[in-house]
């Protein structure tokens, strides 16, 4: 009965938690100029990197994604959910939206201790990260 307590507890916290996360991802990825788009052929390899040529559709695809996990916390498939915020995670950290130090807060501390990263776009090398990056 405690385990199922706990379980329970830890499921509303979950949903809250991943429903801010997608939102924050959606946001992002929106204001960066990215369409909700799946990849068109998932048995095409991207190339032999995201920074190779595909980090437009992969990000195109997160976006796509994160849209589809959301589907997957209504439908109380949770574990598939939060799988599916690690690959977006993953991408976003090789397309340079985010740093594995800002995901990890994501994942750690509650949304309102994220910051704004939206104000401040990331900058490569090179300059700005947009799309056509």
């Amino acid at each position: 009965m405690v385990w199922e307590k706990a379980r329970e507890d830890w499921a509303d916290e979950f949903e809250g938690h991943a429903l801010s996360m997608l939102d924050l991802y959606c946001k992002t990825l929106s204001d960066l100029g990215y369409d909700p788009v799946p990849y068109p052929d998932i048995d095409e390899r991207v190339g032999s990197s995201v920074s190779a040529g595909g980090k437009f559709d992969a990000l195109n695809h997160a976006h796509w994604m994160c849209r589809e996990a959301r589907g997957f916390i209504r439908q109380n498939r949770r574990e598939k959910a939060y799988r599916w915020i690690g690959t977006i995670q993953g991408i976003l950290w090789l397309g340079g939206v985010f740093s594995i130090a800002e995901l990890r807060k994501h994942n750690e501390l509650p949304p309102e201790e994220w910051g704004d990263r939206r104000k401040k776009p990331r900058q490569s090398s090179e300059g700005l990260l947009r799309p056509s990056d």
